[in-house]
């Protein structure tokens, strides 16, 4: 997404955000959903959050599965969000209770 106009549900964004979310795609912080939405309404998963934190320390090309692998087995193999989620949890950035974890889950 290049612009905070493609989203397809653009007019579902309330005016008052529409700024904030621009800035947020325009420096690749957000990219909305694979659909083409943004979902101003949706819930944040906690794969979503965990890359988003990642794409605010500017991470990028420092991921690899061999630094931030899975070590306790509680995602899903393959997930797309299972890098981001390993490195949020290496760092402390959040923490578990229990012992599994769905990326899919709302952390909130």
């Amino acid at each position: 997404m290049s612009r905070t106009t493609d989203f397809v549900d653009y007019d579902s964004i309330p005016v008052e955000h529409r700024d904030a979310v621009s800035l947020c795609v325009s420096h690749g912080l957000m990219n909305g959903k694979d659909n083409g939405e943004f979902d101003p309404n949706g819930y944040v998963t906690l794969g979503e959050i965990c890359k988003i934190a990642c794409n605010v320390l500017s991470l990028g090309e420092y991921f690899t599965y061999d630094r931030f692998p899975d070590r306790l087995g509680l995602l899903e193999k393959g997930h797309w969000a299972q890098l981001y989620i390993n490195f949020c949890r290496t760092y402390g950035i959040y923490t578990i209770d229990g012992d599994t974890i769905s990326p899919n889950e709302f952390p909130v």
